[in-house]
């Protein structure tokens, strides 16, 4: 009987209905009732990467049974096909078996798709090989179980594991990359977005500009008001510098009180000046410090892709220099790159 593949299982009419059957096409359908629920709890992805279709239909029957349901299970059966699968896919966890038509599961982690996937892998294996416990244990898989021990309980709660797992350490990972007292992104992150959105205005042949912001008047809050006063100005600054700018502009804080924007698809460099206005006038607005007003302006400078520099070095050196020369003038200036800029 002929397998479809999209359901990860035998199409819904030759067997018993399962919730493990999900549609890729419209709603999803509860064939346990044979009616379209109004409500239904997150569904699970499972990628099975598995070579033998009788291994195939005994894991499909464990996640039946267990209290993972509702489950939309693919299955790979070749080495490549688990390749595009993972790289086109949106799973929650990966079942990997060990041996693939000439291949180990082991290539498929070691290929450049396994090395960058975040999707957590489980092995499956029919041997107790303990070196290759330990292969798999080195490469990073979130689990190790015999096929034949497994059960519902013990696959179900081998999965949640990982998903939880996978979920906290990107918590973690995001913490890493984000300033601690205001959430922008640090100086790491800011400068790997950058990469990222100058090569698509590369390839793109789009602009793109990247903003150095600094604080005019913090010193004087923070000698006047003490650091905690100051923690507060750029808190408010950072909220107003997020609610300004659109969700796809790259925004962080670098150090102390200078901050660095990133904006894309500019349709004219008139935009980037625009935005350099609206955000001078949002920041000079006074911040409440317990009932006390707090001022503070910022001067900005600004250089534009391709014009000023084709790449992030050059471009941040550049906004920089435009910045202090903007400083020179009395602060609350937006300065272009040019030439005299030092």
């Amino acid at each position: 009987m002929p397998f479809d593949r999209t359901f990860g299982s035998r199409r819904p009419n030759d067997e018993e209905a399962s919730p493990l059957e999900g549609q890729t096409r419209g709603p999803t359908a509860d064939w346990t009732r044979g009616t379209m629920p109004t409500s239904r709890p997150p569904m699970t992805r499972v990628l099975l990467v598995e070579d033998d279709q009788s291994d195939f239909l005994y894991v499909r029957s464990v996640l039946k049974r267990s209290k993972l349901s509702p489950v939309h299970l693919d299955w790979a059966s070749t080495y490549a096909e688990g390749v595009e699968r993972l790289t086109h896919g949106a799973y929650d966890v990966c079942l990997l078996d060990l041996g693939l038509d000439g291949y180990t599961g082991f290539d498929l982690l070691d290929s450049e798709i396994g090395q960058a996937t975040r999707v957590p892998v489980i092995v499956l294996t029919g041997s107790g090989d303990r070196e290759a416990d330990l292969q798999a244990m080195e490469r990073g898989v979130f689990g190790y179980l015999g096929k034949d021990s497994l059960n519902p309980n013990i696959l179900e709660r081998t999965v949640r594991y990982a998903m939880k797992h996978r979920a906290r350490l990107e918590q973690l990972a995001d913490r890493a990359s984000r300033d601690p007292l205001t959430g922008l992104l640090n100086l790491a992150s800011f400068r790997e977005g950058f990469e990222r959105a100058l090569e698509r205005a590369r390839l793109e042949g789009r602009e793109l500009a990247v903003m150095f912001l600094d604080l005019d008047g913090f010193k004087a809050v923070n000698d006047t008001h003490g650091h905690r006063a100051g923690d507060t100005v750029l808190t408010h600054v950072s909220r107003r510098l997020a609610s300004t700018v659109r969700e796809r502009d790259i925004l962080g804080r670098i150090g102390g009180d200078e901050f660095v924007l990133v904006l894309e698809d500019l349709p004219s460099v008139d935009q980037a000046e625009a935005v350099a206005a609206k955000i001078t006038a949002r920041i000079r607005e006074a911040v409440d410090y317990e009932g006390t007003p707090l001022s503070v302006g910022v001067s900005v400078g600004v250089a534009v892709y391709p014009r000023d520099g084709a790449d992030v070095g050059a471009l941040l050196q550049r906004a920089d220099a435009a910045m202090y020369s903007a400083k020179r003038e009395e602060g609350g200036v937006v300065r272009f790159w040019e030439a005299t800029c030092r």
